[in-house]
């Protein structure tokens, strides 16, 4: 295998990445290639949370104080954010409350598949950021959490 075949094996990939894709495969007249990654969108099962043990920036772009010594829970994937198990229901958790790793925080929709997303972190919860039903980005700035 080439430098260059890896290059293109890496590209296809991010492409599975951004797309949301479990699997894919991809055939020539010279190779098969079948690539596979983990499911992460069913219910029953929590998407992987990327947690961002950096310190949180002190302001936002729009001149909003951060906490300092917060780290930042960000979406594992895209959809729909929402606060609690279903319309009415009280919320996972709340600004200010304590919580475990393990707990769940909330939900994100991504293709009709609820997928609950778990802190990875134990402490203090101090800010909620997205609000309720509006969608957010892989990546995107979930909650800001004080380790305990």
């Amino acid at each position: 295998m080439t430098e260059e075949d890896l290059k293109e094996i890496k590209k296809i990939f991010k492409f599975m990445v951004k797309e949301d894709l479990v699997e894919l495969d991809v055939q020539d007249k010279d190779y098969k290639l079948k690539l596979r990654r983990k499911e992460t969108r069913a219910h029953t099962s929590a998407a992987p949370l990327v947690v961002d043990l950096e310190p949180a920036s002190r302001t936002k772009e729009n001149g909003e104080k951060i906490i300092d010594g917060a780290v930042k829970i960000t979406a594992p994937l895209g959809g729909v954010f929402y606060r609690s198990p279903a319309p009415g229901a009280d919320s996972f958790v709340t600004e200010e409350e304590e919580v475990k790793k393990g707990q769940t925080l909330c939900i994100i929709e991504a293709m009709k598949m609820m997928n609950e997303i778990q802190s990875e972190v134990s402490g203090k919860l101090v800010k909620i950021v997205p609000e309720n039903g509006k969608r957010v980005d892989a990546g995107e700035t979930l909650f800001l959490v004080i380790p305990a």
